[in-house]
Formats: structure tokens, C-alpha cells, sequence
């Protein structure tokens, strides 16, 4: 029997989905994609329900759904509180495949993978994923100084790039700024693999995740938004940064050995986004939902003063197409203080009377939560009353129709408890639906009126999707070769909960007891040790975890990189 393997290499593209890549790496576009295809392992890769970047990776990292680790969204519900605070690697319940795999004795590197701030300590090293970090943090933390000094102009990641919001008109600087970012997450990745010993070593690409997001309209005809003229120009803005990612994925594949199994997966999908539904907007016209009955502004900046929203801000530069002027002569640091400082007009999170209000909406996709009494802080839901208020609700849902073609939208409703086991069900959505394949979608925590990027009627019950024009779907991927991995097969139902204790079991280390993946032994060829060896699970006795507080700064920073990614209002 051949000796195990004891190398791992992992690449994560945010939002790969073969609906978009796999026609390239079939017309042989892709090659070195199309090369792991024919040589190797691949298929869909399911993620977690909602497909969101946070609840997506801590799955991954921990084998384990959401319900167990405790992350669902962006922003998470605090146990006892209305408040919404923000996801990071201290909220993740659970030993990460980085721990265990430091645990059996094997050096790790882990780079820029989402939810990884704070950076554990690790047998290795490890980047912080910079989308949910406000600057670079590292372990050992000298590692960052060493990066900045190695790795020039890579501090620019965690500020112009991520810190500028994007919309129609200036799309060239995006780009440029996309492929600036990927070009020092591909010098970070080399460095750190040739200068550092590790047994598994993985790295994370961002920018495909948020091309698709704002392109998307480029390249598909049948989009509300599709731009005829704007598609001549960027039509194929998605495909070449693809063609980016394949030459990174080829450079890759020159540095490995035979003995080191490559894995290339995303966190989910991606398609087209049509319209977003307002629901807290439709929950108020049910009755279910309360306002506070006067809301005083506060004129906390000049801006404000000056009597104008945010939404009236971006409306007045994108009407009269004064983007490219503004950012010729305005500071882009000047620029970002006079928008963030702009307030909200929109009713939020905050402006909810919980004590009138039976049900709200936050997170994303399609998300309501019960206002249930002892549980909630101003709950006037009574439990003998949550399974009739359920009952309504979902009725409602299905009889909920676009207002301007009169068709129903609603396609699944699901309760929590079929989705979540776990310690966290409780602070999960009591209800999660599906709108047409989530090309219609809720967004956001606080979107009870209409989002700033529309500037259409606040009575409206649908909008357009505004700067995002395609959502994430449940469809990633997954691509596997290496010596004993199968030559030219498909792999179906594998999850992004799977691939953790098949990692583990690749390098014979206990897996822990408490994860809810499999070993995809499918993808081993039938001789091999990788699938003839048993599987072998430990009892998890977690040490107790370093409490990591966000101070109030680097919230505010997160939430400003996740509201310009389009992520939050």
C-alpha cells in the first residue's frame, strides 16, 4: 500500500460557481483548471444556508453547520440583545481544521481566509483574511512586519482598495484596484510558500466574489440592468480575471510536488440578481412590525446639518455623473469621510418598537425573526402563541407577490429547525425563505425602507438591485488532483462542511467527534490507503478559547469595508 500523503494544498476562490467557469474550462480557456478537471476530481460543492462569506468559511474551517459554530451571518444576533455585532474567528464555536491539524504535529499555513481575524495560534503561520480585519494581523505577529517590508504596497489591501464603494462610471479604477489587490495576494501567497516549511498550506482569492457582484450585468443579456454599450468594454471583465486566477492556479501547480494533493473550492456560488424585496417594509403593512412613533434626528456633522441622507448624497453624484469629476479633485480620504458621515434616512434596526412589534426581518437572503416573550429582551410574542404567529407568517410568504408583475416570488420556507442543529439554533431566524432562486433577495440588517443605491419610493415592496447585480447561490466548487486522487471523475453531494475531516483523514489525524461532515473517500482511488484506511475520530476537549473583544474602532472599520463591499447599509 502506498504511504500516505503528507502535503495539502488548498486555493479558495470566493464565489466560484461552475455555472460561470465551467463553459471556459470546457472550450479549454482555463487551462490549468481544465487540467485538474481531466486529471483529477471535481463537482459542486453545497454551502451553507444563507451562502454567506461568514457562516460559509466557519463551516468549512470547522466541519460543522452553523448551529453548531455559532455564525450565520455578517452580523450575528446577540444572545439577550436586539444588537447586531460583527462576525469574526472569536465568534466561531468549534476547533478549526487549522487547530487539529496543529494539534496532530503538522505546520500550517493559512492565508487571507475570511473569518481567520483574530489569527490563531497556530503550528505555522497565518494572514488574517483582510475583508474582516482592519489591519493586517498575523501569527506570530512578527510575521507582519516582515510581510510589509517583503511584500511591497501590501497595506493599500486594507484601506484604498476595500475602502472605496463602487457604481456605474467607475469601472476602470475598480478594476484596476481588483487586480492590484489580487497581484499582492498572489506575492504574499509565493512568498509564504517558499520561504516557509508547512504540511498544509491554503490561501484564499477575494475579487471574483465582487466582480461578480457588480459586472454581472455586463456579461448576461437577460439582466434588467444588462448595459448594451457598458458590455462592449467589460462583458468579458469577469472571464479575465479567471484567466488571472487559472495563471496563479498554473505557477501553483509548478511548485508542488507529486506527493501534494491540490484542492480548489469556493465558499459558494454565484447568479444573477434581479430584484431586492423589502420585507420589514411588508411586515409593517401586516401590522407585525412597529416604528417608534417620532424619530428626532441627530445632526451629529456638518453633513447632516446640511439636511442631507446618504441616500441623497449618492443620488445627487449618480444622477448628474459627477463620480469621475469628484474623484479627480476630491482626496479619496476626504471623499469616504463625506459619505460615511452623511446619516442614514431610512428607518433602521434602531427605530423597530420591539415592544409593539411582533416580527422583523435582518441578515440576508431571506431571514424573519419571532419577537418571542422570555427569550428576547422585549418579546411580546407568548409561546403558545409562536406556532400560530409561524403558521401566519408562512401563509403570508407564500401569497407575497412582486407588486409590478404580480407573480408570486416566494420558492422555500424553511424553519430553523431544519436547517441548524446545534448549542445556536435558538439565535438563528425562526423563519428562512427562498425568493426565485435568490435572484430576488432581503438584504441587510437594517433595510426596513429602501436601500440608498436605488433612490426610488420608500412605499415601494421591491426595488432593483442597485450596484449589485448578481447574489451568491448555493453551487461552489470543487476540483481535487494529486497522486491516489481518481483521474477524470465527478464527485456529487459534497459540502463545504465535508472538507475539513477529509483533510484531516488525507493527513491521518483525528477528526473531531462533534463535526456533521463526511470523509469524501469517493474522491480516493478504491486502492489507495486514503480510502481503505478507517476513519478515526477523537473526543473534542476544547482548551478554553482566547476571548477577542472588537473594540468599538475596529468594528466600525469592519463594518465600513462590509457596507462598501455592499455587504451592510
Amino acid at each position: 500500500m502506498k504511504k500516505r500523503h503528507r502535503k495539502v494544498v488548498i486555493v479558495g476562490l470566493d464565489g466560484a460557481t461552475f455555472d460561470v467557469i465551467g463553459p471556459w474550462i470546457d472550450e479549454g480557456k482555463l487551462v490549468n483548471m481544465a487540467k485538474m478537471v481531466e486529471k483529477g476530481v471535481s463537482g459542486y460543492l453545497t454551502s451553507v444556508f444563507p451562502p454567506l462569506t461568514p457562516p460559509a468559511w466557519a463551516s468549512f474551517m470547522t466541519g460543522k453547520n452553523p448551529g453548531k459554530h455559532g455564525v450565520m451571518d455578517f452580523d450575528l444576533r446577540e444572545k439577550g440583545s436586539y444588537r447586531r455585532i460583527v462576525a469574526d474567528a472569536s465568534k466561531i464555536d468549534g476547533e478549526t481544521l487549522w487547530a487539529s491539524l496543529s494539534r496532530a504535529g503538522k505546520r500550517v499555513g493559512v492565508v487571507h481566509v475570511p473569518l481567520t481575524h483574530p489569527p490563531e495560534r497556530v503550528n505555522g503561520f497565518m494572514v488574517s483574511g483582510y475583508t474582516m480585519s482592519s489591519s493586517i494581523s498575523t501569527y506570530p505577529p512578527s510575521l507582519a512586519k516582515e510581510i510589509l517590508s517583503k511584500v511591497q504596497g501590501y497595506e493599500r489591501i486594507y484601506s484604498d482598495v476595500l475602502l472605496v464603494a463602487y457604481t456605474s462610471g467607475m469601472e476602470d479604477t475598480y478594476l484596476k484596484r481588483v487586480y492590484y489587490a489580487t497581484e499582492k495576494e498572489e506575492e504574499l501567497t509565493f512568498y509564504l510558500m517558499d520561504n516557509y516549511q508547512w504540511d498544509f498550506f491554503m490561501t484564499h482569492f477575494y475579487w471574483g466574489d465582487q466582480l461578480q457582484h457588480r459586472l454581472w450585468k455586463y456579461m448576461d443579456p437577460s439582466h434588467p440592468l444588462y448595459d448594451p454599450g457598458g458590455s462592449k468594454k467589460y462583458g468579458d471583465a469577469i472571464f479575465r480575471y479567471y484567466q488571472r486566477i487559472d495563471d496563479i492556479i498554473g505557477e501553483i501547480q509548478k511548485k508542488i510536488d507529486a506527493n501534494t494533493i491540490l484542492i480548489v473550492m469556493s465558499d459558494h456560488g454565484f447568479g444573477p440578481l434581479h430584484k431586492r424585496v423589502y420585507i420589514n417594509h411588508w411586515l409593517l403593512d401586516l401590522g407585525l412590525l412597529k416604528l417608534k412613533q417620532s424619530k428626532t434626528p441627530v445632526y451629529s456633522n456638518w453633513i447632516s446639518r446640511l439636511g442631507l441622507s446618504r441616500e441623497e448624497l449618492f443620488g445627487l453624484v449618480e444622477k448628474h455623473n459627477l463620480l469621475k469629476s469628484l474623484l479627480k479633485k476630491v482626496p479619496r480620504s476626504l471623499a469616504r469621510i463625506l459619505y460615511w458621515s452623511a446619516p442614514l434616512a431610512r428607518p433602521t434596526l434602531e427605530d423597530i418598537d420591539f415592544r409593539r412589534t411582533q416580527a422583523y426581518s435582518a441578515g440576508h437572503v431571506g431571514q424573519i425573526f419571532i419577537n418571542l416573550e422570555e427569550r428576547d429582551p422585549e418579546g411580546v410574542v407568548p409561546r403558545k402563541n409562536y406556532e400560530e404567529l409561524i403558521k401566519h407568517i408562512t401563509n403570508e410568504l407564500c401569497e407575497l407577490r412582486d407588486p409590478s408583475s404580480g407573480e408570486k416570488i416566494v420558492d422555500n420556507i424553511f424553519r430553523k429547525e431544519e436547517i441548524y442543529k446545534g448549542p445556536y439554533v435558538d439565535l438563528a431566524a425562526d423563519l428562512l425563505f427562498i425568493m426565485r432562486n435568490m435572484t430576488y433577495i432581503t438584504q441587510s440588517s437594517i433595510g426596513s425602507g429602501t436601500p440608498w443605491e436605488f433612490g426610488t419610493d420608500l412605499t415601494s415592496l421591491t426595488g432593483p438591485p442597485g450596484t449589485l447585480t448578481a447574489w451568491h447561490r448555493m453551487n461552489g466548487i470543487f476540483m481535487a488532483s494529486g497522486r491516489d486522487i481518481k483521474e477524470g471523475a465527478m464527485i456529487e453531494n459534497a459540502r463545504m462542511i465535508d472538507l475539513a475531516p477529509t483533510v484531516l483523514h488525507i493527513f491521518d489525524a483525528p477528526i473531531p467527534s462533534d463535526v456533521d461532515g463526511r470523509i469524501l473517500k469517493e474522491i480516493f482511488e478504491p486502492e489507495s490507503c486514503f480510502a481503505k484506511n478507517e476513519v478515526r475520530y477523537r473526543a473534542l476537549k476544547m482548551p478554553e478559547r482566547e476571548k477577542y473583544i472588537l473594540t468599538e474602532r475596529e468594528e466600525e472599520q469592519i463594518k465600513k469595508k462590509l457596507k462598501a463591499l455592499g455587504y451592510m447599509d
